[in-house]
């Protein structure tokens, strides 16, 4: 993962959002644990 995209999350997450086949609870819980993560930041 450090080699392929130097330790961001951010390309590393929108390589796995487009080739991935994720069902509607499965992206539902990606937005809730992305919102955790912008409210511990704030």
């Amino acid at each position: 993962m450090q080699r392929l995209f130097g330790g961001a999350a951010k390309p590393s997450l929108v390589h796995f959002a487009r080739h991935s086949r994720l069902s509607a609870a499965e992206v539902k819980e990606l937005k809730r644990l992305l919102d955790q993560s912008v409210d511990r930041r704030a």
